[in-house]
């Protein structure tokens, strides 16, 4: 889940808050390789503004900042990992590929909504079309983060590039 007001990427150059994606709207993904594409969400929902709500909230290199819950996945130099797991000198991923140093990471209880998008109803089978860019960096969407918490599908990377 993330803070509501992120960012998300529709295309390659319009966004909008991730509180106003509803089912069947548009959303840019991509797998590993971050050839992002389109697709369509198949699954929108949050707390509304209740709160409160665990937050981690990440400041990277590049003067931006991601805040969601603790579960969220995002991608790292090292693979998908939780936020929780992420602390300063680790190596976000962000939607051209670059990486943006991880400079600060709080934990901290907020009175803001948090809200969720997945590309489908169910939980991923693979990582491929369910990778969003959320203020610049590529994190799991959903679905991905459910499977990812079950251990159905790998999160590190290999030296190869792929998860392993």
């Amino acid at each position: 889940m993330l803070l509501k007001g992120t960012q998300i990427a529709v295309d390659a150059t319009a966004f909008k808050p991730i509180e106003c994606f509803q089912v069947g709207n548009p959303v840019s993904t991509a797998g590993l390789s971050l050839g992002w594409t389109e697709e369509f969400v198949q699954f929108s929902n949050g707390t509304g503004d209740a709160g409160p709500s665990s937050a981690i909230q990440l400041h990277a290199g590049n003067d931006s900042e991601l805040i969601g819950s603790p579960e969220q996945y995002v991608l790292t130099s090292r693979g998908l990992v939780p936020m929780k797991d992420i602390s300063p000198g680790n190596t976000l991923i962000q939607a051209d590929g670059q990486d943006a140093e991880v400079l600060a990471a709080t934990m901290e209880m907020l009175d803001l909504g948090m809200w969720s998008i997945a590309t489908s109803q169910e939980f991923a089978v693979s990582i491929d079309k369910h990778l969003l860019v959320a203020n610049g960096f590529v994190v799991a969407d959903y679905a991905l983060c459910l499977a990812l918490q079950a251990g159905m599908l790998p999160t590190t990377i290999s030296s190869a590039g792929q998860i392993a």
